[in-house]
């Protein structure tokens, strides 16, 4: 488990130097606090849940913050005005879009959860989890908060062929025999039309947020703001915020943390890095406030050169998993230089599935290939592929719901996060995450501007003072694997009722990807239990 835990850091370290930004000590993994297993979570019994089509997921805009350099408050280059009135209909980036999960025909909600992915995440991410908390709470709505900068995604080539279910568009998207996307397959904003985003800081996106809430706060008696992965420091950040109107938590009425960091101890450190730039290591470093609004600095994350074909790509092959799951993929497994057939399915969960990766805090436990494997099937081990299966011609999939009966416990059916991977209407990556935001909240030291260099940028002054119940959820394959990093959030508060599970078996993108169909959703059973009032997990067996 240790080694895992080290090998971990070292990949953190170096994802995080690819996307050009400083480590943040609280998200490195370590080794896990005790943790309730999911057997030991009540569960609902299944005819008290809302069948799928019971359920509706509609959406609507939200103004936001109206920033002056953002179109259209500023006029939007040729390109730009072009791709967004084929996309969107509107010139109009100043707005976030939200995604309400709900029971058909309830008009009026008892309660809204108010759902924030994390940095670099779509509401697609979190989509399962949603429905899942509806059919447990028949008079609830999940609002799942799409941020702004997902405006600026081109999936018209991904929505054709879902549309049509056909695979071949997306196939004619590849170089031949590669997974390589050819030259001007998508629209990706070049610098001029988006120079704007360096602007997006934490106080805009912090009032896009806080316009949501407001229309929330019309609708419903409850409002619940509820954060997963980094979406939790963002809601805590949130609720320490002074607005115009008050302080943020004043119009909340409870918290859920869903396994990420509460607060960070901020790595830009003090007013002349704010401006220029944080280095973190030799070649790596954010860009600062000078560079961001210069309009001279691609201002989203990338590699350089402005292309997002990684995240293209990723959605790509989900999609082809999705539609054409048994087809074989253009680009065979190869296996000591031998290259094996494998199906589309097969190729994307490969990639994504606990079994094969050796950092397995950003995968899903979906299954495994129907393959010959070297190796243990665990939750620490990784196993390898070494060739086909007995009489097999191809590498395949084996789901969850079809795993042989001493294969240990898996909780991801492939449909449902393939269908939240890349869906019609949203997708779970975020491809334009704003570089300011990484810097922005790397300039916030434990929730408080109140005094220094940042009270002149921010007004997160009000964290003593947030006195919200909250529902902290850890994983223990997760981000947030320690109680004591919960705990010490509370104890900057004024919070005296909360509650702090730690479970085990689900990784982090377990927690909100996995759906309920051949399984069970347990973070959305932890927060019903914790909604209704009623004992969350099952007694300790007797030693």
């Amino acid at each position: 488990m240790k080694m895992y835990y080290k090998y971990g850091f070292v990949i953190l370290i170096l994802l995080f130097l690819i996307n050009s930004c400083i480590i943040v000590w609280e998200l490195v993994p370590k080794n896990p606090s005790p943790f309730l297993s999911t057997n030991q979570i009540n569960t609902t019994p299944s005819d008290k849940m809302l069948l799928n089509d019971h359920l509706i997921i509609d959406s609507f805009f939200v103004h936001g913050y109206p920033e002056e350099h953002t179109p259209p408050l500023a006029p939007a280059t040729p390109a730009l005005e072009k791709f967004l009135l084929s996309t969107q209909g509107v010139v109009d980036l100043n707005r976030s879009e939200v995604f309400r999960v709900s029971q058909k025909n309830l008009d009026s909600p008892q309660r809204i959860i108010i759902l924030v992915p994390g940095i670099f995440g779509g509401i697609g991410a979190a989509s399962n989890l949603a429905k899942s908390i509806v059919k447990r709470n028949h008079q609830s709505q999940v609002w799942l908060w799409d941020r702004r900068s997902n405006q600026l995604e081109d999936r018209r080539h991904f929505q054709q062929a879902l549309l049509e279910n056909n695979p071949q568009i997306l196939y004619d998207q590849l170089e031949e025999g590669q997974f390589k996307i050819k030259e001007d397959a998508y629209y990706q904003p070049a610098l001029e039309d988006i120079s704007f985003v360096g602007y997006w800081g934490l106080n805009v996106q912090l009032r896009d947020l806080f316009n949501i809430i407001l229309e929330a706060r019309n609708q419903a008696d409850e409002v619940i703001l509820a954060g997963y992965s980094l979406g939790v420091y963002y809601s805590t950040l949130f609720l320490a915020n002074r607005f115009d109107e008050g302080a943020g938590y004043q119009f909340i009425d409870r918290v859920i943390l869903l396994d990420g960091p509460p607060m960070i101890k901020g790595y830009v450190k003090n007013d002349f890095t704010y401006h220029n730039g944080a280095t973190i290591v030799p070649g790596g470093y954010i860009d600062g406030l000078k560079k961001l609004q210069s309009g001279e600095f691609y201002p989203c994350n990338g590699d350089g050169t402005r292309k997002m074909d990684a995240f293209y790509l990723m959605e790509l092959k989900a999609l082809l998993a999705q539609i054409d799951p048994d087809g074989l993929s253009p680009v065979p497994y190869q296996i000591s230089g031998k290259k094996i057939p494998i199906t589309n399915l097969a190729r994307f969960l490969v990639e994504q599935d606990d079994n094969y990766q050796k950092f397995k805090l950003f995968t899903l436990t979906a299954g495994l290939a129907n393959a010959e494997h070297k190796g243990l099937f665990n939750e620490q081990d990784t196993v390898k592929i070494t060739g086909l299966a007995h009489d097999a011609d191809h590498i395949s999939w084996i789901s969850i719901n079809k795993l042989p009966p001493d294969h240990p416990k898996e909780f991801n059916y492939h449909e449902e996060y393939l269908s939240a991977f890349s869906n019609l209407n949203f997708n779970m990556p975020e491809w334009y995450q704003p570089t300011r935001m990484l810097l922005d909240m790397g300039a916030i030291h434990y929730n408080n501007t109140a005094k220094g260099w940042q009270s002149k940028y921010f007004s997160i002054t009000e964290n003593k003072k947030v006195n919200r119940s909250v529902l902290a959820i850890g994983l223990a394959r997760g981000l947030s694997s320690q109680k004591e990093i919960y705990q010490r959030y509370i104890q900057s508060t004024a919070v005296d009722d909360f509650t702090i599970i730690m479970l085990g078996n689900l990784t982090h993108t377990d927690g909100n990807s996995a759906g309920d169909r051949h399984s069970k959703q347990y973070v959305a059973e932890i927060i019903t239990s914790w909604l209704k009032g009623r004992p969350i997990s099952q007694p300790f067996p007797e030693e």
